[in-house]
């Protein structure tokens, strides 16, 4: 970035937040808020869209932390859904992350197939 640049990369992020910091940290200081937040669709997307990485890593979070169920839901959730181009995800990533997870641990494995 040059100098002559700075002004509009201010611009640029200043338009991006739209809200405080501090109310976009409050939205996401518990793991239940990040597991709604995950759920939350994109907005303007018909029909319903989700971030997929920010789904992926709430994921991931809900396997480290334990909590099983939760990522089962969120998984079994977003594989249902609508996965037809033009998309944020393929129905191939989602099956191979998912299968992965399966994978890596047996408990999510079990919650998955039941």
């Amino acid at each position: 970035m040059r100098e002559a640049d700075t002004a509009l990369a201010v611009e640029w992020f200043s338009s991006r937040i739209s809200e405080s910091v501090a109310d976009w940290f409050a939205e996401r200081d518990s793991l239940e808020k990040l597991i709604a937040v995950a759920n939350t669709p994109l907005p303007n997307k018909v029909p319903e869209r989700v971030d997929p990485a920010r789904l992926r890593a709430t994921v991931v979070l809900c396997v480290l932390n334990g909590r099983l169920q939760e990522a089962a839901a969120l998984m079994g959730a977003h594989v249902r859904r609508d996965h037809v181009p033009p998309n944020v995800d393929s129905l191939e990533r989602v099956s191979a992350f998912d299968a992965h997870l399966c994978q890596r641990f047996p408990e999510y494995a079990a919650l998955r197939q039941s």
